[in-house]
């Protein structure tokens, strides 16, 4: 009989090696699926972009589809149950402390949207919603005219005059932060107090209304998106144990490099835009901005095929099952969890459109005349493929770094020591690297020790006595 079957008994054995395998599995970072990219527009762009630069693929890629997200907007949409869902998605690139070229992902956003507006310019058409990080900038852009009183004349022949305001309204776009941390610290700044709510309230597509001192503000049909970049560091130290359970960081998909791989290329290594493929990107970008525009302009649906509802079907119910899974170890974990995927599973939709419209514009399809545009069933497997990365990262996520209380530091803080060291470490000489009171430190060791993170045994030394070691289990 193991030391822990008499320790605990068979039963609690039972439920400390679930418990092991669980956070096994979820501590495991996966890879990006590259099943999850189209060939048409995507993978020949996406090559294109990485002669330009070394940032990590999978930015690179979240980059362009962020982009034509912003193109497509809020015309189109589709029924899914009771909710009416748009393409709009918050996205955030986090790297590593030494991944470099980490903003040049939302660069390459903001670069390509420029040249799509420049050439809508005769149209007026703008996707880059202001990035000051301000809630009146959000709101004043988004907003509709408001009706606007006046007076003229003196006296007697003082008359009130009544009419609509004249004002651009952007209700749809994208807001880019290539230093996202700085978003982050204006969410919290008093001047920007229910700028949180507001972007959780927008994230649905649910048309907002803000009451101001004598008049309302009103944003018809919103569909925002938002896109950044950060280190993991700065993004820990800007986001609190709330953050995790308040629906803010749920609404939020993670492509997440820890760290850089191979020599970064010097500039002179990296070539230059070709301006023949510039051309081609900004015109593809024009055709999918029209095609989404006439989708709109016909009223034409967007509906799964059979084939399509089956893989999402399938992708759900396997998604549940491991919920439950994780739920018999660990209910509190998965209970997290849970409101994560479910932001997950909306956003598989979401994905299944921009790549329904990208292949409708890249095939010239003829639109007009059309009732209906399907969801295939390999868009749908894209869509999931996609998905299901950002959910196990996020599950990673949750389980390595999204940790806030005290204690949960504190734990972090040990485990990041010990790592450092090679996964163990004498137990005396680890308090005091910790410098913290010895009552503390035994607590987060005893806790550890039990959730199996944590193992102490006695190593003989070379004075020939024994000391007592902390080693790490889970790296």
């Amino acid at each position: 009989m193991s030391d822990i079957t008499e320790a605990f008994g068979p039963q609690a054995a039972r439920l400390q090696e679930a418990r092991r395998k669980q956070q096994l599995s979820c501590a495991e970072l996966p890879s990006f699926p590259d099943a999850a990219i189209p060939d048409e527009f995507f993978e020949p762009v996406l090559q294109y972009m990485q002669t330009m630069t070394d940032a990590p693929r999978e930015f690179l890629f979240v980059s362009l589809f962020m982009t034509t997200a912003a193109v497509i907007g809020n015309r189109v949409s589709m029924q899914v149950g009771s909710q009416k869902v748009k393409p709009n998605l918050y996205g955030l690139c986090l790297a590593g402390s030494t991944v470099g070229r980490k903003t040049t992902a939302v660069s390459f956003c903001t670069g390509y949207l420029r040249k799509t507006e420049d050439a809508l310019q005769d149209e007026q058409v703008r996707f880059r919603m202001p990035d000051s990080g301000s809630h009146e900038g959000l709101m004043e852009s988004m907003r509709d005219p408001r009706m606007l009183t006046k007076f003229e004349g003196k006296g007697a022949n003082r008359t009130r005059i009544e009419e609509m305001e004249q004002k651009e309204v952007m209700s749809s776009g994208i807001a880019c932060y290539s230093e996202f941390a700085s978003f982050l610290d204006n969410l919290r700044k008093v001047y920007n107090k229910g700028l949180e709510s507001f972007i959780l309230d927008v994230y649905d597509g649910n048309s907002h209304t803000r009451q101001l001192k004598n008049e309302q503000s009103f944003i018809k049909n919103p569909c925002l998106s938002i896109f950044g970049a950060s280190t993991l560091t700065q993004f820990l130290q800007r986001i609190t144990e709330n953050d995790k359970h308040s629906g803010f960081l749920q609404r939020i998909f993670y492509c997440y490099v820890p760290e850089q791989r191979g020599k970064l290329r010097s500039l002179i290594e990296n070539s230059t835009p070709d301006e023949k493929m510039e051309e081609l990107i900004t015109s593809a970008l024009v055709n999918i901005y029209r095609t989404a525009s006439l989708i709109e302009q016909q009223g034409i649906r967007i509906e799964l095929s059979e084939e399509a509802a089956a893989v999402y079907q399938r992708s759900y119910e396997h998604e549940q099952a491991e919920l439950a899974e994780i739920g018999k170890s660990d209910g509190d974990f998965s209970g997290v969890l849970m409101g994560y995927q479910g932001r997950l599973d909306m956003m598989k939709f979401k994905v299944a459109m921009v790549y329904l419209v990208v292949e409708t514009a890249d095939r010239n399809v003829a639109v007009p005349g059309l009732q209906k545009l399907e969801i295939s069933g390999d868009m749908m497997e894209r869509a999931v493929a996609l998905i299901g990365y950002f959910w196990k990262t996020a599950r990673y996520l949750l389980m390595k770094h999204f940790k806030f209380s005290p204690h949960e530091q504190r734990t972090k803080r040990v485990a990041d020591i010990l790592t450092r060291q090679g996964g163990s470490m004498n137990r005396r000489k680890l308090l005091q690297r910790t410098g913290w009171k010895a009552m503390d430190f035994d607590e987060v060791i005893s806790t550890g020790i039990e959730a199996e993170l944590f193992a102490e045994f006695e190593e003989k030394q070379g004075s020939g006595q024994k000391a007592k070691m902390i080693k790490l289990l889970q790296q």
